[in-house]
């Protein structure tokens, strides 16, 4: 065994979980759902799933070469693609997680066992599918390998390939990462886990990349390639892998990842060889053909020892300036661009703002959208700044103001509580919580009467009363006292009502833009409250609260 396979195996057994890393760009949901698009057509049909479709087969006997922990196979067996599966890899470890995962499933037909890919022996004419996924790009003798693939594949045999197919690890230069480095430089310094970009190759993986440009033109030398789909990561795979993902907003990242995927779907449109990704399925050539084929692997092997690799990919040729702008294939700035400037200028802004003590948070703004505040809504309307479910948290810190106009009744009591603890969470020590929501005494006292009605008065009262209840989302109405305690339950020290357009704080005041009813003398049909200060929790009685629960919960 060489040097550089036992360093493989050592970086691979104590790396099993890599492809869990939040930084792989395949576990991000968007970047998946683009994946998914680009192989399959389809954003919710995976390539497996797409390959047991276009198969429209089920496989005898598969091979899995590089199989990791076994994910893909398990996959395969739910599918059920393959009645077995012999899978081999590299890593004792990957193995070990691969056989207990399996064994937790009580999925019998799977056999693994350990090989190095480069030096493997493979049974002919035994397999109807051989699999390889993310692993062919850690094999040095790639023709060697799929040579004994093509020999191992029963005559209506199929290889299925997803892999890394971009440039091979000593072939990074400043050419090819000329716009992705620009894309980089865009972010905040504290968004980058190191402030240059760097080449996308795992340098403690010796394996890595070893020739994956060699990929393509060896599986088209000894295959008949019957679906070939190019899906991209030459752009976000890079930038993910190279930022401090836990510390970006989620819906700032899920922007910028968006405004990624577009620049690789222009580019794929465009010129379908800049994807550093591919996934394939192809027939192995027969006759003539396949011994002619096979053959110039012998020449390659040669070569390679004499020093010269034929295979490694050209650097793409820089354009002719004019022709899209820049050279290296980057085009003008587009629309993607203007959004990446809005979504960096928002953050700067954001950061100012909490730095300066003067960010203020519209909730559930709607198309009311107010100048000089965050606007933040859960759909993205003309104006929203922010697009968030508010109910999963507020990634914000010392926010001096927050207003919410007619957006807590359409949040469950439990919910509503949730939410203003939040608020009172990421407010400054002095910061302000205006909230605006329907006033239940007043909808009872409007909507209801109870004595010296007609039959049809009644009708029409119950049915305003339900619609004041159930419509247009509503969840839960609040009277004064509960409001307040609410607010109360969730840490705010201070509570004070005002009336409409009614502040003692200059950016609160007349701040309204919800439609308005006719107060009685003695009830607003709105409750303003602005709650601040930071006081010991008044929980809400327990009794009442289990109670109440207990009944919207019931079906």
């Amino acid at each position: 065994m060489s040097q550089l396979q036992v360093k493989a195996e050592e970086f691979w057994d104590s790396h099993h979980h890599i492809l869990e890393d939040p930084g792989f760009w395949m576990a991000h949901p968007l970047c998946r759902l683009a994946i998914n698009r680009r192989v399959s057509g389809n954003p919710n049909m995976w390539p497996l799933s797409a390959l047991a479709d276009y198969a429209g087969r089920r496989f005898r006997r598969a091979l899995a070469l590089g199989c990791g922990t076994g994910s893909l196979e398990r996959t395969a067996m739910r599918l059920n693609l393959c009645e077995e599966i012999d899978a081999v890899d590299s890593s004792e470890a990957s193995l070990h997680v691969a056989r207990e995962k399996a064994l937790e499933e009580e999925m019998a037909g799977i056999h693994y066992r350990q090989g190095d890919l480069n030096h493997l022996r493979l049974p002919r004419r035994t397999y109807d599918i051989v699999i390889f996924h993310q692993s062919l790009h850690h094999v040095a003798s790639i023709e060697k390998l799929l040579a004994r693939v093509a020999l191992s594949l029963a005559p209506d045999g199929l290889l299925a390939l997803d892999e890394w197919t971009g440039p091979s690890r000593f072939e990074w230069d400043t050419g090819r990462l000329v716009r992705t480095r620009r894309l980089f430089e865009q972010l905040p310094p504290e968004w980058r886990r190191w402030p240059e970009l760097r080449d996308p190759i795992e340098h403690d993986d010796p394996s890595e990349a070893i020739r994956s440009s060699a990929i393509l033109p060896s599986v088209r030398r000894l295959f008949h390639v019957i679906v070939e789909r190019p899906y991209g990561g030459h752009i976000v795979a890079i930038l993910l892998s190279q930022m401090a993902v836990d510390t970006i907003p989620k819906d700032l990242l899920d922007s910028l990842v968006s405004c990624w995927l577009a620049i690789e779907d222009e580019d794929l449109a465009r010129d379908p060889a800049l994807s550093f990704h591919t996934a394939l399925v192809a027939r192995p050539r027969i006759g003539i053909d396949g011994l002619t084929s096979r053959g110039s692997v012998f020449l390659i092997r040669a070569l390679r020892k004499a020093g010269y690799d034929p295979a490694p990919m050209r650097a793409p040729e820089p354009l002719v300036e004019g022709d899209l702008g820049e050279a290296n294939g980057t085009p003008p700035p587009g629309q993607c661009d203007k959004d990446i400037e809005e979504i960096m200028s928002l953050f700067q802004r954001e950061k100012r703002h909490e730095e300066e003590g003067t960010l203020r948070l519209h909730i559930g703004c709607g198309q009311e959208a107010i100048a000089g505040w965050t606007n933040v809504d859960n759909h993205a309307l003309p104006g929203v700044d922010r697009v968030l479910d508010v109910r999963k948290g507020l990634p914000f810190r010392s926010v001096s103001a927050i207003y919410a106009e007619h957006f807590l009744e359409h949040l469950g009591l439990d919910e509503g509580l949730g939410f203003v603890k939040e608020c009172r969470r990421v407010l400054a020590p002095t910061g302000v919580l205006r909230l605006s929501t329907p006033n239940l005494d007043w909808v009872y006292a409007t909507h209801y009467r109870t004595s010296q009605v007609s039959a049809e008065e009644t009708l029409h009262d119950c049915l305003q009363l339900n619609r004041a209840f159930h419509g247009w989302g509503h969840q839960f109405l609040y009277n004064r006292a509960t409001l307040s305690a609410v607010l109360k339950a969730a840490g705010f020290a201070t509570v004070r009502f005002q009336r409409y357009g009614q502040s003692d704080v200059a950016e609160l005041s007349g701040i309204e833009r919800h439609q308005t009813w006719v107060d009685t003398p003695e009830l607003p049909h709105v409750l303003i409250a602005e709650a601040s200060g930071q006081a010991a929790e008044e929980p809400l009685p327990a009794a009442l609260l289990k109670e109440f629960r207990e009944a919207i919960n019931a079906r």
